[in-house]
C-alpha cells in the first residue's frame, strides 16, 4: 500500500512539473519586458554589402545566453552553423547581444572561420518587439577579416496565440 501511494505521488509531481514550468513562461512571467523568450526577426543588410534581406529566429535565455538560426545560413560564400552567444541589458529598454557562427566548406565540411555579429537593439513600448542595428565581421581561421557589413534588425516576440 505504501509503495502504490509513493508511486502515485511521484507520478502526480512528474505530471504537474511541466504544467507549472509552462505556466511560468506565459505573459505574466518575470521575463515579460526583457529579451528572454523567442523572436522572429527581419534583417536588412546595407545594400552595398550585396547581401539580400533575410529572417532569423532568436531565443534569449534567462542566463544571458542566446541561440539563433536564419534562413540564409547556406548562402555562399559563407555557409555557417546556427549562432550561439550572449546578451545583456544596457539600460531600461536597450540591449546588446553578440553571437558567433562557424563557417564551413559545404563540399568538404572543413572549418573556414567564423562570423562575429554584435547587435544593439531597443525594446519596443509593447515589450513584444525590438529594433536596432548590427555589425557583422567574417574572419578566416587565422583571424583575418574577410568581409564586414552593417545592417538593421526588427523583431517580434513569438507568442502562444500565433498561427
Amino acid at each position: 500500500m505504501k509503495r502504490s501511494a509513493l508511486i502515485t505521488i511521484v507520478l502526480a509531481l512528474a505530471l504537474a512539473l511541466p504544467v507549472a514550468t509552462f505556466a511560468g513562461q506565459g505573459e505574466n512571467s518575470p521575463a515579460t519586458g526583457t529579451l528572454v523568450g523567442s523572436w522572429v526577426a527581419s534583417v536588412t543588410p546595407d545594400p552595398a554589402s550585396g547581401v539580400p534581406p533575410f529572417r532569423e529566429l532568436f531565443t534569449f535565455h534567462n542566463d544571458g545566453t542566446l541561440t539563433m538560426t536564419d534562413d540564409n545560413a547556406p548562402a555562399p560564400p559563407f555557409p555557417f552553423t546556427p549562432g550561439h552567444g550572449v546578451w545583456k541589458k544596457s539600460d531600461q529598454v536597450n540591449y546588446v547581444f553578440h553571437y558567433l557562427n562557424l563557417i564551413y566548406d559545404p563540399a568538404s565540411y572543413a572549418s573556414n572561420g567564423q562570423t562575429s555579429i554584435t547587435v544593439h537593439v531597443k525594446l519596443g513600448d509593447d515589450r513584444d518587439s525590438f529594433s536596432g542595428t548590427g555589425h557583422l565581421k567574417v574572419s578566416d581561421n587565422a583571424g583575418n577579416v574577410l568581409f564586414e557589413a552593417d545592417g538593421t534588425i526588427s523583431a517580434t516576440r513569438i507568442t502562444i496565440d500565433q498561427p
